[in-house]
């Protein structure tokens, strides 16, 4: 028999590999009727990510390298009226693809 350096079948251990996220998206922050935004800050799991200013607001949410779990993304707001908004939107990282069809 030849010995081709490779383990025995009986030795190998199975794939222990994690998930981790390879997702990143952009998301359009929307005004309240009858007021604009003026600046908004985004936070990803009570971290402050990003800060905005100006009239078409869009931020990057990068939840690249992140574990497979629940992640909340939560974006505070200020009109031009001096409102303050706060929308909260929770994605999920590692979740299976749904096949359409």
């Amino acid at each position: 028999m030849v010995d081709l350096g490779l383990p025995d079948s009986s030795q190998t251990t199975g794939s222990k590999r994690t998930c981790v996220s390879r997702r990143a998206f952009r998301i359009r922050l929307r005004h309240p009727k009858g007021d604009r935004l003026s600046r908004a800050t985004v936070y990803v799991d009570g971290k402050r990510v990003r800060t905005l200013r100006g009239r078409r607001l869009r931020a990057l949410v990068n939840l690249k390298g992140l574990p497979k779990g629940r992640f909340t993304v939560k974006v505070q707001a200020v009109t031009h009226k001096g409102r303050h908004v706060t929308d909260v939107r929770v994605y999920r990282t590692c979740v299976r693809k749904t096949v359409k069809g």
